[in-house]
C-alpha cells in the first residue's frame, strides 16, 4: 500500500491510464500519439529498470529457429519477471485497432513502475494474407518489443532480428519467377517498386529517424522512399530494424551511466 491509501492495484491502473495513448486516430494524430513512449518524469523507473536489469536471469534459448535455437517469449519472461517483480514493475502488452479500413492495430509494450512512471513502445501491424502470417507478426512483434523496452540482447541465433525473415520471403520470389518466368524479365526490365500501404508502413518504421531514409535513399540510389524497388522491401526493413535497435542500446547504455 502507498501512502495516499491507494493501493498497489489503483497505482498500476493510473500508470495503464496515462500509458495508453493508442487511442484510434487517423493520419498525423496517429504519428503523434504513438511515438510517446514514455512518462513526463522517468526518474524512479530508471533507477528501478537499472536495478532489475542487474538482476536478470541468464537468457536461455528454448525453441528452435531456421538458424538454430533462440529465446522466445516465455524464456524472456522467465528470465526477467522476478528481477522486475522485486523492483516494482510489471511489463504488460496490448493490441488495439486503427479506424483506417487496413486492419492495422498497435501493439504496445509498456514497463509500468509502482509509482506511476512509465516506459513504452509501439510497433504497428499489418495483417498478412493467411490468419498464421497475422499471428506470427504478432508474436514476433511481442517478443521483439519486449526485448527492446527491457533492454536484451538477442542470442545469437534469433531469426527475428537477424534475418527479418528475409529467407523466407526471398524462397516466395524464387517460387513466382520460376512459375512466371515472364513475370521475372519484366521485374528486372521495369523494377515496381514498394506501394502506398508498404510506404506507409516503411515511413512508421522511420518515424524519428531521418537519417536512416537518408542513408536508405543514398544506399538504393532513389530520390525518395516510395521509390524503393519492392524485391528489396524487405532487406530495407531488416536494416532499419537493426540500426534502430543499435540505437536503444546506446540509449539505454547512457541511461546507466
Amino acid at each position: 500500500m502507498n501512502e495516499n491509501n491507494e493501493s498497489d492495484v489503483d497505482v498500476i491502473y493510473q500508470a495503464l491510464a496515462k500509458a495508453s495513448i493508442c487511442q484510434r486516430r487517423t493520419g498525423a494524430t496517429i504519428m503523434n500519439q504513438y511515438n510517446e513512449s514514455r512518462s513526463t518524469d522517468i526518474n524512479l523507473i530508471a533507477g528501478a529498470l537499472a536495478k532489475a536489469q542487474g538482476s536478470y536471469e541468464p537468457l536461455v534459448a528454448n525453441e528452435e529457429g531456421k538458424g538454430g535455437k533462440f529465446a522466445n517469449l516465455q524464456a524472456i519472461l522467465l528470465a526477467t519477471r522476478k528481477a522486475l517483480s522485486d523492483n516494482g514493475i510489471a511489463l504488460h502488452q496490448y493490441r488495439q485497432f486503427l479506424d483506417e479500413g487496413s486492419g492495422a492495430s498497435i501493439l504496445r509494450t509498456v514497463l509500468l513502475h509502482e509509482s506511476g512512471q512509465w516506459l513504452g513502445s509501439c510497433s504497428r501491424i499489418v495483417p498478412g494474407q493467411t490468419f498464421r502470417e497475422t499471428f506470427n507478426a504478432i508474436e514476433s512483434y511481442k517478443r521483439l518489443d519486449a526485448l527492446l523496452v527491457l533492454g536484451i540482447a538477442p542470442v545469437g541465433k534469433d531469426p527475428l532480428l537477424y534475418d527479418d525473415n528475409g529467407v523466407e520471403q526471398a524462397e516466395r520470389v524464387m517460387i513466382q519467377h520460376v512459375r512466371n518466368p515472364n513475370l521475372a524479365i519484366s521485374k528486372s526490365v521495369h523494377a515496381e517498386t514498394i506501394s502506398k500501404q508498404e510506404y506507409d508502413d516503411l515511413m512508421w518504421e522511420l518515424e524519428g529517424y531521418p537519417d536512416i531514409a537518408k542513408n536508405l535513399q543514398k544506399f538504393y540510389n532513389i530520390e525518395s522512399i516510395a521509390d524503393l524497388p519492392r524485391e528489396q522491401l524487405y532487406v530495407a526493413k531488416a536494416q532499419i530494424r537493426k540500426i534502430k535497435k543499435a540505437h536503444e542500446e546506446y540509449a539505454v547504455g547512457r541511461l546507466k551511466e
